[in-house]
């Protein structure tokens, strides 16, 4: 009789409770859209970045229209607050919104309001816009560069080889965190990846 109790009360809390840190796991990876995300489980950090263009300027040769903004927010809850804002500006225009997680490869995103470009890109404040997974990411974190002459190495370690150093901002996403350091890559031709010290980046709270 115990046992039966027991069974009953823990299939009355999952239907009560749906929405615990355990059914909150966000997959980290490539949604719709090509809204790219991470969920750092072990923090309860989620990192987000959106990167869009559309029309095309014949005379220029450049698109007419861009939407470029980067996101964080903290909790394990199904409903997230997160805030918004372009990533490279010392005082960031910063835009709240929310992300309600379905399930562990959908989720949806509603900003209190657009950033500048979007509206002619992709809304974001209109109605909340459901994403999906697209491809799967082994990322802790999406982050961006915030110090100057930035140096990714081959190994965790300022005596080891120089890869490659970055004089400009550029979003990167971390895979992988030992210490100090960050293995980090980022898109470019060929993709460049590297061990990078963590005070050269972003680090969400």
């Amino acid at each position: 009789m115990k046992i039966k109790t027991i069974f009953l009360y823990l299939i009355f809390s999952l239907v009560l409770f749906p929405f615990s840190k355990g059914w909150a796991q966000l997959t980290s990876g490539i949604y719709s859209n090509g809204l790219c995300v991470a969920y750092d489980s072990a923090h309860q950090i989620l990192t987000g970045y959106f990167e869009g263009e559309a029309g095309f300027d014949e005379q220029t040769q450049q698109p007419l229209f861009s939407c470029v903004f980067y996101f964080e927010g903290h909790g394990i809850d199904s409903l997230i607050s997160i805030k918004s804002y372009y990533p490279f500006e010392e005082k960031p225009d910063t835009i709240l919104g929310t992300i309600k997680i379905k399930n562990a490869q959908t989720f949806e995103m509603k900003l209190e309001e657009e950033h500048g470009g979007c509206w002619n890109v992709s809304h974001f404040a209109e109605q909340a816009n459901e994403f999906k997974l697209e491809e799967n990411r082994n990322w802790k974190w999406i982050s961006y560069i915030i110090y100057p002459d930035a140096t990714i190495y081959d190994e965790p370690s300022d005596k080891k080889t120089v890869i490659q150093k970055i004089k400009k901002p550029i979003v990167v996403f971390v895979d992988a965190i030992k210490g100090d350091w960050c293995f980090i890559h980022f898109d470019s031709k060929p993709t460049t990846q590297g061990w990078i010290k963590k005070r050269s980046l972003f680090i969400p709270k």
